[in-house]
């Protein structure tokens, strides 16, 4: 059983976006007459803004390392090129790949100062956004997952990075408190803990009564989910289909002992 739920973004949200859409565009016009670099560019923009859509944590890792690589660029700095920028924008990567992708590293063209200064501000602005009041999206999850726990379901939430789960688990984990959700155990799992410490994580979730797990695409493979889990919400939408595939086969296959798996 599965269901599309949009959220509206906020006016704060939306202000934050909006500017760092109007430096995306600029950057990715830096350079008509060059193919290739206005392609590594495009691919830097679409890439920043995935970042920044997927939460504000992830939005700051992401400008600051962008901000740090402006300021260390001299004039003389051809583009250094990560070649699996794409991939990653694509979701072609390896799931196990849940780190913000590296940016490009641009010729600094004079401007790196004042750039940098510009996606620090940026950072900033987001800052201002963590937590329920304006970060509409992680408010719609929570409703979300409330039901689905209010209902008997154990979920997890799929999340693309690393930054995105932390943010979210601090968020979840100081919001289901109270008698209303006793004994509920939440953990966070990313690729920042090896194989052996995420199956630990998995069977202690296992003997819990209720659970919510909060993990990225390092468990959309390899780990079998369906003992303890039988709802799950894809926080961020992968752009490769297959990925949406991988995540709900954790839990929709053989051994899953609910009559309805809900995504």
């Amino acid at each position: 059983n599965s269901i599309d739920k949009d959220y509206e973004i906020g006016n704060a949200y939306a202000e934050v976006f909006n500017d760092i859409l109007s430096y995306a565009r600029e950057i990715v016009n830096q350079h008509t007459g060059d193919g290739r670099k206005q392609r590594y560019n495009y691919w830097d923009a679409l890439a920043l803004l995935r970042g920044v859509m997927s939460s504000p944590a992830a939005g700051i890792s992401m400008l600051v390392k962008k901000a740090q690589k402006k300021s260390l660029a001299s004039e003389d700095d051809d583009i250094v090129v990560n070649e699996a920028e794409s991939e990653s924008v694509l979701d072609t990567d390896y799931s196990t790949d849940d780190n913000l992708p590296l940016s490009v590293l641009a010729r600094a063209d004079g401007i790196k100062d004042s750039e940098s200064k510009r996606l620090l501000g940026y950072s900033k602005k987001l800052e201002a956004l963590y937590g329920f009041e304006h970060d509409q999206k992680a408010n719609e999850a929570f409703f979300q997952i409330k039901k689905f726990i209010e209902r008997g379901f154990n979920p997890i939430i799929f999340c693309r990075y690393i930054q995105t789960a932390n943010y979210l688990g601090e968020l979840f984990k100081d919001v289901f408190k109270g008698k209303q959700f006793k004994n509920i155990h939440i953990e966070v799992v990313t690729s920042e803990l090896n194989d052996e410490l995420r199956r630990e994580k998995i069977e202690s979730m296992n003997r819990s009564d209720r659970r919510l797990l909060i993990a990225t695409d390092c468990l959309s493979e390899g780990i079998n989910l369906q003992e303890g889990f039988n709802a799950l919400l894809h926080y961020d939408l992968p752009w490769n289909p297959n990925r949406l595939e991988q995540r709900e086969g954790r839990i929709d296959r053989f051994g899953q002992q609910a009559e309805e798996v809900e995504v």
